[in-house]
């Protein structure tokens, strides 16, 4: 009697693709001009925005405000 021995093993199957993310860092400093004093600043990143542009025109706006709000622009400021 001819005995055959089939034996499996498990494998794992990589379709060789690889994954990018695009990360942004933004940072935004402002110096009293006479003492070169750094009196303000803001820090941002973001990860794979759908749209680069859209990002900065938030980050600006949100930037403004924050500046306002501190009173270092507008009718409040110092």
């Amino acid at each position: 009697m001819r005995s055959e021995s089939w034996s499996w093993h498990p494998y794992l199957y990589n379709p060789g693709y690889y994954d990018k993310t695009d990360v942004y860092y933004l940072e935004t400093n402002l110096y009293n001009a006479k003492t070169e004093e750094l009196i303000w600043a803001a820090q941002s990143e973001t990860y794979d925005p759908s749209s680069i542009t859209d990002f900065l025109k938030g980050y600006v706006k949100s930037n403004y405000e924050r500046m306002q709000k501190d009173g270092l622009i507008g009718e409040n400021a110092q």
